[in-house]
């Protein structure tokens, strides 16, 4: 009894690891294209007024 809860607490426990792994790496992800995005617009900008 003690040693299935074991297992499945340590499989959960991966699962949860391994699904916060993905979910920050697609957090940066989304940051680094959002920090390009502006980039690109703030040199528009300066192209436009020189």
């Amino acid at each position: 009894m003690f040693a299935s809860l074991s297992i499945f607490g340590f499989i959960s426990y991966m699962d949860t690891k391994k699904n916060s792994l993905a979910q920050v790496e697609q957090s940066l992800q989304m940051a680094s294209r959002a920090l390009t995005d502006y980039i690109d617009v703030w040199i528009a900008g300066k192209k436009k007024r020189s």
